[in-house]
């Protein structure tokens, strides 16, 4: 898909993508089941400069370890991205985009060993330890 465009809760943050696959991850590590309350979502890596954001003074990052930040609008708290700053490649919340939504292929879940036992997925996924 290409030239997306996805906006937060809040609509002050846009994010454009010049190109994206269908393809989602789920995230079973407690950073990620921290941040969202339960398991995150994500698309599959974009090159950094494929990403634009109408403005980024509405845009905080949280660096939560070593080489990933954590983005989120900083004026509703809607998550963003998941960036690797050494790959300089980021995952975004699939759920910006309203237009890709009804396309989206859930093929994986990582961190499936952290995995609480209180919910699992009905999809065939390939699940990674």
């Amino acid at each position: 898909m290409e030239n997306l465009q996805g906006q937060c809760l809040c609509g002050r943050t846009i994010i454009t993508v010049s190109q994206i696959t269908r393809d989602v991850t789920v995230c079973h590590c407690s950073m990620c089941r921290k941040q969202a309350a339960g398991p995150m979502f994500y698309t599959d890596r974009v090159p950094d400069n494929q990403i634009h954001f109408n403005q980024k003074e509405t845009v905080g990052v949280y660096p939560s370890s070593k080489e990933i930040e954590r983005g989120f609008c900083n004026q509703c708290g809607t998550f963003l991205f998941f960036r690797n700053t050494k790959q300089q490649m980021t995952s975004m919340n699939p759920e910006l985009f309203d237009e890709q939504i009804s396309a989206l292929n859930f093929e994986k879940e990582i961190y499936y060993d952290d995995k609480p036992d209180y919910y699992v997925f009905a999809n065939k996924t390939i699940k990674r330890p």
